[in-house]
């Protein structure tokens, strides 16, 4: 007998576990920065965090707008 195909992951991991590698993303390039001081301050790398912290700012908005149903 055939086995129906698998669903998709459910929301609360995969969002999760996103939302933590874009945390320890977030901090381990400010640390690696930190480090480096001067050869890698630069516009780039602060504009990559700024877009890994909205897209971090906005599945833990999704996340809280599905848990208060």
């Amino acid at each position: 007998m055939d086995r129906p195909p698998i669903g998709v992951s459910p929301h609360w991991f995969v969002y999760n576990q996103r939302m933590q590698e874009l945390t320890e993303t977030i901090y381990n390039y400010l640390q690696y920065i930190y480090q480096h001081e001067n050869m890698l301050r630069t516009k780039d790398n602060y504009l990559m965090i700024a877009q890994w912290s909205e897209e971090l700012k906005s599945l833990a908005l999704l996340e809280a707008e599905i848990n208060s149903k």
